[in-house]
């Protein structure tokens, strides 16, 4: 009877560990999961907007300090709209001279921190032309249009056109903050999770918030960037003057002597011809004989 007893109590005991060890494996496996999600989460790409970085350093507890009744409110500081505004112009002038204009643009670009995005020249019959895109920071771009419309003799078109992508900034930073703070409730919902399969659902959940995470990121600091510089498409070209020969009329004792020399190159090219279908004449002289020879022989016959 103590031997069963004995047995029994090892059974349940071997059946207990066992449970205890799955359950320790799906715990196991949950953290594994876990980890390598805040870890893909925390390596995906860097937001640079220092506005959002500096709402998630300094949260609520800044907001939760009672004011002083003696404490001045500090005077709203106007927004700065122009900074969210893509900026474009396109400059033609004319120049006395390309060489020194070219010069003097590039350095003129250089001076102002922009760069020469890309350039051309081409002559043509009346013009030496050059083309130029370049690229400037917003708050040198009107001060380098300025310098560049000066080296021109004249201004032949100058636009202006800008695009304002603050709302769709704004709007993009907005759902890139919901998004990331839907991802970290996931996360937090994933340390209570205890079924794989809920796991594995939630995973993809925080995989598809991530994925769109980063587009969003990418569009801000595409908006960003082109924000930041501004574009001058610049085409400016030299005048080439164009020689002609002085109108002479010919004198009476000249236009004789032309009409002369044109006579005999007539006669000339009419002989040349005459010789050139000598076949033909050799062909008619010998229908000419046989109709003649004919002819006699009729005669002689009558």
């Amino acid at each position: 009877m103590k031997m069963h007893l004995t047995i029994a109590v090892i059974a349940a005991t071997a059946i207990l560990l066992s449970c205890h060890q799955k359950q320790n494996e799906k715990v196991a496996m949950k953290e594994i999961v876990l980890d390598e999600l805040q870890s893909n989460a925390s390596s995906g790409l860097v937001y640079k907007d220092e506005e959002v970085q500096q709402e998630r350093a300094f949260k609520e507890p800044e907001q939760q300090k009672p004011t002083s009744p003696l404490q001045k409110t500090p005077p709203p500081v106007p927004a700065d709209w122009d900074k969210r505004i893509i900026k474009n112009a396109e400059l033609q002038i004319r120049v006395k001279a390309l060489k020194p204009a070219t010069d003097a643009i590039q350095e003129a670009v250089r001076s102002s921190g922009g760069y020469i995005a890309s350039a051309s020249e081409v002559q043509l019959s009346t013009q030496l032309k050059s083309e130029m895109l370049v690229r400037v920071p917003r708050e040198k771009f009107e001060e380098l249009l300025n310098r560049l419309s000066g080296y021109a003799d004249s201004v032949i078109q100058k636009n202006i056109t800008s695009e304002d992508v603050s709302d769709e900034y704004t709007d993009t930073k907005a759902r890139i903050l919901v998004k990331e703070k839907t991802r970290d409730q996931y996360f937090e919902f994933l340390k209570r999770t205890k079924n794989i399969e809920e796991v594995l659902k939630v995973q993809r959940e925080i995989t598809g918030l991530q994925e769109d995470i980063e587009a969003a990121t990418g569009r801000i600091n595409y908006i960003q960037h082109q924000s930041a510089l501004s574009s001058i498409h610049l085409v400016f070209y030299q005048d080439i003057p164009v020689t002609t020969s002085p109108n002479t009329t010919p004198g009476f004792g000249l236009e004789i002597l032309n009409s002369v020399k044109t006579g005999w190159t007539i006669i000339q090219s009419l002989i040349i011809m005459l010789v050139s279908i000598w076949p033909f004449w050799l062909i008619g002289i010998g229908v000419w004989f046989i109709f003649r020879r004919r002819k006699l022989k009729l005669i002689q016959t009558k």
